[in-house]
């Protein structure tokens, strides 16, 4: 089940974004729960009363708060750097505006129903990726981490062990980063030196300049200064892949 909130203070425009949606999961044979907010303190209290969301179509607009405040408080304090936020706007001007909130699409009223077809498509094949899952052995039971759960993976130094840190454990296990490098079904790790393999989406602070970047845990991990071109290329490739 996919859930999806719709947040805009235009009723008709709730309305349409709605039934557009309704078309595309008659079509596609999909599961979606749809939630409307006409108000921007509305949606965010339903977050802080834990509910989640995958996809939201958001107004930059919305009258009691913006929609950058609805990104940011996303975005920064509930360190959700998964929801796919679509914002909706008049003018075009916004769009560089909502760099830091790493949008996933920004749509121009009046709305095109293809156009927003488009965009859940590609929703909806990343959401799948996100719920792949890395499998491996600790002392002969079987652990399944989804994706997106991953921070990272690091060679622990002098030994045959691979260290990986998830949103919320850590675990130990014998394998070779190059190997979990090369068999990871998703093209969204970066290889930050030697030793550390980063999930793209945990990264919250990239600075090529200083040689380090700081995850969505608050850990701070060095940037390789002799490899510092090409993971910069590697990040900036998956930056303009995601949201441009």
């Amino acid at each position: 089940m996919i859930n999806i909130a719709i947040c805009d203070d235009d009723v008709n425009i709730c309305s349409e974004i709605e039934n557009i949606l309704l078309e595309y999961k008659n079509e596609n044979n999909v599961k979606f729960n749809i939630d409307i907010f006409n108000s921007g303190n509305k949606f965010l209290k339903s977050l802080e009363n834990s509910k989640n969301y995958d996809i939201l179509f958001l107004d930059i607009q919305i009258g009691d708060l913006t929609g950058v405040d609805v990104g940011d408080f996303i975005r920064t304090k509930l360190k959700n750097r998964y929801m796919k936020i679509v914002y909706i706007s008049n003018f075009e001007k916004y769009a560089m505006k909502l760099f830091d909130l790493k949008p996933t699409n920004f749509l121009i009223k009046p709305l095109d129903k293809n156009k927003v077809k488009e965009v859940l498509n590609d929703i909806l094949y990343d959401l799948e990726i996100q719920l792949e899952e890395f499998i491996f052995n600790l002392k002969n039971v079987i652990f399944k981490i989804k994706y997106k759960d991953i921070i990272y993976f690091e060679k622990i130094k002098l030994s045959k062990n691979i260290k990986l840190i998830t949103t919320n454990n850590e675990y130990i296990f014998k394998d070779s980063l190059n190997k979990i490098q090369e068999n990871l079904k998703v093209n969204d790790f970066i290889k930050i030196n030697k030793s550390i393999l980063v999930n793209f989406n945990h990264i919250k602070i990239f600075n090529p300049n200083q040689f380090k970047i700081i995850l969505t845990n608050e850990e701070e991990l060095p940037l390789s200064k002799n490899r510092i071109k090409d993971i910069k290329e590697a990040y900036f490739n998956l930056l303009d892949e995601r949201y441009y």
